[in-house]
């Protein structure tokens, strides 16, 4: 017969095996998205170049697609990197709060421990946290 952990495993792997088949048909579809709007936006920018073509000439509107396509991602990649600083800054201000919240428990821990032996074994423990956190600072 069945056991009860044979039963719940075959129930885990047969959720997991539904879970990934889904994962897998949702990021095939949206594979085919991207494709149809990048399709899209090739249009868009053609069409857009026909039109200046025929109003400024074709270099005139080559030129001004390029450069408008290169100021965009210049500021893409400005909005990049000031999102990747503003995180690095949140975790770096995170961490020292981590180091000052260990270091604060450290300071009061004599006062709250009576066995020398406990006091020694969570002292090294704290220590061991505080140099861990200061490592992550430096980096």
């Amino acid at each position: 017969m069945f056991s009860i952990a044979s039963i719940v495993a075959g129930t885990a792997a047969g959720e997991i095996g539904q879970s990934v088949r889904q994962l897998r048909w949702r990021m095939l579809f949206y594979i085919l998205a991207g494709v149809l709007v990048l399709t899209a936006y090739v249009s868009v920018v053609s069409a857009l170049v026909i039109y200046l073509a025929q109003t400024h000439g074709i270099v005139s509107a080559l030129l001004l697609v390029s450069f408008a396509s290169l100021f965009l991602a210049v500021v893409a990649i400005g909005v990049m990197k000031a999102r990747t600083e503003y995180i690095r800054r949140k975790r770096r201000q995170r961490s020292e709060i981590n180091t000052l919240a260990v270091a604060a428990g450290l300071s009061v821990l004599p006062g709250l421990v009576k066995h020398r032996g406990l006091f020694v074994a969570i002292s090294v423990a704290g220590l061991a946290a505080l140099a861990g956190a200061g490592m992550r600072n430096s980096k």
